[in-house]
């Protein structure tokens, strides 16, 4: 909604205002180099898919997006900010993630670039906490806790099978979402379990928030930092701490992961991830899960 997009963009300005960047590049997505042998080898690939799909709803389960995404960025010149929501926008076309075709739609997914995202985030947590997504009070202040160079909060919702969606909410805050398809807030899911192996139940994300501090990342060019950003929207993940043998963008800024080599745009493995992610059953149980979106990577890859 408006009034949230003008909540998020007045934490920008209390935490710094608009930083300039130079060096805007076309708003393409070529095709990455394909994995190699080494890259691919023993259990790369799984490991990759256990470290990018995080599962943390509350159905346990994967999530994406069903509803298209509507992005918009603040805190940098306009025409960078234009870039970096224009770039999310042709990498989740690029996969199959929904995006809405109104550019002058509702915003769902909200860009900050800031001197202090802590104070961005701090304000954000003080006037509206649904946005930091699915934490008791109790766990607030952790989850506002800014701890890598950019950031994401995630809201989930879970939708049973009559289409009826129930935002996930451990607070049990019993306000109504607002977003004008019926959402409503709770913690009991709006639908009930269906076996072991398949669930009458889907995961959505319904919002997220990504905040980059520019004083961390004002050494990687635009199109770098929007393609991280892009990964990060499109699948409910946490900025890793560690890299897998498969290359990430989202290795860029992990201290923890090879000097050299790293990989400066979105990846054939992200790629063939997001691609898997967002053609796969969610319903399923979250192994079985993982497992469709390793057959359909390999698959791309070439390698069934």
């Amino acid at each position: 909604m408006r009034s949230r997009w003008l909540l998020v963009s007045a934490a920008v300005l209390a935490s710094g205002g608009a930083v300039a960047m130079t060096s805007l590049p076309q708003v393409t997505v070529q095709a990455p180099h394909p994995p190699t042998a080494a890259e691919l080898a023993g259990e790369s690939v799984p490991h990759f898919i256990l470290h990018h799909a995080t599962a943390p709803t509350a159905l346990g389960q994967l999530t994406r997006w069903r509803e298209g995404i509507c992005p918009a960025t603040a805190g940098l010149d306009p025409a960078f900010n234009a870039f970096v929501t224009a770039r999310i926008r042709a990498v989740a076309t690029s996969v199959g993630a929904p995006v809405q075709a109104d550019t002058k739609c509702r915003v769902n997914l909200e860009i900050l670039f800031t001197t202090d995202p802590q104070t961005a985030i701090n304000e954000i947590a003080k006037r509206s906490p649904r946005l930091l997504g699915n934490y008791s009070r109790s766990e607030l202040a952790s989850a506002a806790a800014v701890t890598h160079p950019i950031q994401g909060w995630y809201v989930t919702a879970t939708r049973g099978t009559s289409g009826t969606r129930m935002v996930d909410d451990s607070a049990r805050i019993t306000v109504l979402w607002g977003n004008g398809i019926g959402d409503v807030v709770g913690s009991v899911p709006a639908c009930q379990p269906g076996s072991r192996l398949h669930n009458e139940c889907n995961s959505d994300i319904v919002n997220v928030i990504l905040i980059a501090d520019t004083r961390k990342v004002a050494g990687y060019t635009i199109g770098s930092i929007s393609d991280y950003l892009a990964v990060l929207a499109l699948s409910m993940e946490q900025t890793p701490d560690e890299c897998d043998p498969l290359p990430s963008i989202l290795d860029l800024m992990t201290p923890n992961c090879r000097d050299t080599g790293k990989p400066t745009g979105v990846t054939a493995g992200d790629l063939a991830f997001l691609k898997g992610l967002y053609d796969t059953d969610l319903s399923a149980a979250p192994a079985l899960e993982r497992e469709d979106i390793y057959a359909q990577m390999m698959g791309q890859f070439g390698k069934r």
